[in-house]
């Protein structure tokens, strides 16, 4: 990875997470207040005024792309703490079972794997509706730890083989304090690029679901409300889709920059 593109990776993350912590000194304003006249100022171009214009109910978009940072963001977060600590605790944990547990625990997260997200996250929100953007979290970390856990579980096999982590358990070494002290440190490349690459999955994702009416409820402003907010005719409030896919693909380009910055040195071990 380039000198230039790691400097952008984490200019933009900073920038984004920055956004999402300040957002009420950013935007002081309520993003779901109406204008002062909300028939004049409905979808308005971008001025000084409204530096990203309106929307159809003259709500403000820098507002509420402000604020929708710091919820979009918090659900990706939230979602992939959930990923790695899960992945971690199964693969790890199946690294140290006996044969028989090892190999079932392996079959459970291949059907789990098996099953994609979008289908399950669906099938949840068909019996409970719109959910609130904490428990929408959770729901997508639940449904998407599987994968994250074979290559943990793959990585923790082999830090269980090296000669020192042998020499702890012949010791009499507990199993969870030989996983703290001589498997995580090998997992952790791992579990950066996981946990990078779970929040670049789970925003769009997030942005998918809201954008079609079945993730956070409104007036919650998120980013893929934004993207709901330009209608049936976005092309005549161009700013409307224009500012918040630009964040949308500007963040996920960055985490997924960050998830190839936290692989290249594992890799170069690997090969060498």
């Amino acid at each position: 990875m380039s000198r230039v593109g790691r400097l952008l990776a984490y200019g933009t993350v900073a920038a984004v997470l920055g956004a999402a912590l300040a957002a009420p000194v950013l935007a002081p304003r309520d993003p779901n207040a109406l204008g002062d006249d909300p028939t004049r100022d409905r979808r308005l171009a971008p001025s000084v005024q409204h530096p990203l214009g309106t929307d159809d109910l003259s709500r403000d978009v820098y507002g509420r792309l402000i604020h929708g940072t710091r919820v979009s963001v918090s659900i990706a977060l939230i979602a992939a703490a959930l990923i790695v600590a899960i992945a971690f605790a199964w693969g790890t944990t199946a690294a140290f079972a006996p044969a028989w547990l090892r190999g079932a625990m392996m079959i459970f997260a291949d059907v789990v794997y098996s099953v994609p997200r979008l289908l399950v996250v669906l099938s949840v929100l068909t019996f409970t509706g719109q959910l609130a953007p904490a428990t929408l979290a959770v729901v997508l970390g639940l449904a998407g730890w599987a994968p994250l856990s074979r290559i943990l579980y793959r990585a923790a096999v082999a830090a269980r083989r090296a000669p020192s982590t042998e020499s702890a358990m012949a010791l009499g070494v507990g199993r969870v304090r030989i996983a703290f002290s001589h498997v995580l440190p090998a997992l952790r490349p791992h579990l950066v690029e996981g946990a990078c690459m779970a929040v670049a999955v789970v925003i769009p994702l997030e942005a998918a679901l809201t954008y079609f009416g079945i993730g956070v409820p409104r007036p919650t402003a998120t980013w893929g409300r934004l993207l709901d907010d330009a209608g049936a005719d976005p092309l005549g409030a161009w700013w409307l889709v224009v500012f918040p896919s630009a964040v949308i693909a500007a963040t996920v380009m960055a985490m997924n920059y960050l998830a190839s910055d936290a692989r290249a040195p594992r890799l170069t071990a690997e090969a060498k």
